[in-house]
């Protein structure tokens, strides 16, 4: 049985992208409260991008938003 928006069919091939679901978590943490642990996960989303490890779908967002 398969999870809808579980995206078994891109799994293992670098394609999915969780910086929605972890700033949505960080927004989440910080209505309750939970600013360090809100931080924490914001900067690490934030240096891993820095760092180039991203998916296929962040390169098209950074490279389109240069060209901005």
């Amino acid at each position: 049985m398969q999870v809808h928006g579980t995206a078994p069919d891109i799994a293992g091939e670098d394609k999915a992208n969780p910086t929605a679901l972890l700033l949505s978590a960080v927004m989440m943490l910080r209505y309750m409260k939970l600013e360090t642990i809100a931080d924490n996960v914001e900067k690490a989303c934030f240096e891993t991008i820095r760092e180039g490890k991203v998916t296929e779908s962040v390169v098209y967002i950074l490279m389109n938003l240069a060209v901005l």
